[in-house]
């Protein structure tokens, strides 16, 4: 049974429903949206991660440390150095996860810690109460993203070697580790029971945790047409990837180093569409990030950050996550944003958007009250960036032809069902690939 490589435009009306009938109020909203946009100082080098917590804001960097800002004043609370290469990833522990790290180190009950990854081949726990170094675990290769998985304790870390490793944080050792790419995973993405991951080698692959605990191949894109350094011939390497909101959860949105965002239907193996994100046709999306409306806590928002070649400045495209599509909403940027490298959103007390974002330096994105001031007793650095709404982007229903597709797209193998035995999380090593999707 031959797998789809795209969705035809009539198919794609019988199953999509049109636009929601909100999109003009959330245009309107985000037509006279600003933001207060203030640059945090203290990384000597590029900032790789940033998470919100609570009312506080925790960065990585290529400098090796991370650090905790007090989001209200913008100041530097915490520097926890510790590492000993890039900081590349950061992740807060949800309140079971940090129950059980608390009960086995013999920490306060109500405490808080924070895990980060990095290039020296380790990840390590941070408490937030005292900013002490709690646990550290040495991961064999570089780090390249980290998730909590669901199961209080559990972490999931991937590799620049592209191993999928799962730690037992209460104890510090390996509950699972393989390889889950042929090359770097550069992304990871977890979606209630399932963890999301993309790689250097072009490769999207979906797992599911199961009871043991194991993670299992559910579904992975891979083309039959390779190159001599193992690479699928056309592909180009992942850049970032979200997972859909839930509850469907069957759509995945990844970028690479092309000028669109790919919607992937996991499920069938179908691209239903691409979203542009770019105003030519070269360019690259950083990175990728859920959003609620602060107007409506119901509504999810994608934030992609692009960046113009030609002008030499950032943006961030807001999008709508709607059952039938992706609509445009806004784009938030201009000469003064510089590229933006990784970005984490939360809403204020008073349901106003708050955003962080990495690259050159750490910037906070505070959204300002319609007809307020910039109220920056406290950003005399900060300047004021207002929304607006570019053509170029609005084309949010285009869909592939076989002639649109890229070679990547349309070197599709035929679908299968994969194995159930442990087997299936190890690469296969022959030279074809097929599409394998497993229900």
């Amino acid at each position: 049974m031959t797998a789809p490589a795209v969705v035809s435009a009539a198919a794609k009306k019988e199953v999509e429903p049109a636009a929601p009938a909100g999109l003009r109020r959330l245009r309107e909203r985000w037509g006279n949206a600003r933001f207060a946009v203030t640059p945090l100082v203290g990384h000597s080098d590029l900032v790789t991660a940033v998470a919100f917590h609570g009312s506080y804001i925790v960065s990585g960097s290529r400098d090796t440390t991370v650090k905790l800002w007090h989001a209200a004043t913008g100041t530097e609370e915490a520097n926890l150095g510790g590492h000993t290469g890039s900081v590349t990833c950061v992740a807060i522990a949800p309140a079971a996860t940090a129950t059980a790290i608390g009960k086995a180190l013999d920490c306060a009950d109500d405490e808080d810690f924070l895990a980060s990854g990095s290039s020296d081949c380790t990840v390590k726990i941070w408490s937030l109460r005292t900013g002490q170094e709690v646990r550290s675990v040495y991961t064999y290769s570089p780090v390249s993203a980290i998730a909590f998985l669901p199961e209080p304790g559990l972490l999931l870390s991937a590799s620049d070697g592209g191993k999928l490793d799962m730690w037992d944080l209460t104890t510090g050792a390996s509950v699972q580790s393989f390889r889950a790419h042929e090359d770097a995973i550069t992304c990871l993405q977890l979606h209630g029971s399932l963890a999301c991951t993309g790689g250097r080698d072009g490769q999207v692959r979906v797992w599911e945790l199961r009871p043991g605990p194991r993670l299992h191949l559910l579904f992975c894109t891979e083309g039959e047409e390779w190159s001599a350094d193992g690479r699928r011939r056309g592909a180009s390497p992942l850049r970032c990837l979200l997972a859909g909101p839930r509850p469907h959860g069957r759509l995945l949105y990844s970028a690479d180093e092309g000028a669109s965002i790919r919607v992937l239907d996991w499920r069938t193996g179908s691209i239903l569409r691409k979203l542009p994100n770019h105003n030519s046709d070269c360019g690259f999306t950083d990175c990728l990030s859920m959003a609620s409306d602060g107007g409506d806590g119901g509504t999810r928002l994608m934030l992609s950050a692009g960046y113009d070649i030609d002008r030499g400045h950032g943006y961030i495209n807001v999008r709508l996550l709607a059952e039938g599509g992706e609509p445009y909403v806004a784009t938030l940027g201009g000469e003064a944003t510089p590229r933006l490298l990784c970005v984490a959103t939360t809403c204020t007390p008073s349901g106003l958007q708050r955003w962080g974002t990495g690259g050159r330096s750490l910037l906070l994105w505070e959204e300002l009250p319609h007809g307020g001031g910039a109220n920056s007793h406290h950003r005399e650095n900060g300047h004021v960036v207002a929304s607006s709404f570019r053509r170029e982007f609005e084309r949010d229903e285009e869909v592939w032809s076989d002639d649109e597709s890229s070679a990547s797209d349309s070197s599709l193998g035929s679908s299968s069902r994969a194995s159930s035995s442990e087997d299936d999380t190890e690469p296969v090593n022959g030279r074809r690939r097929t599409w394998c999707s497993v229900m």
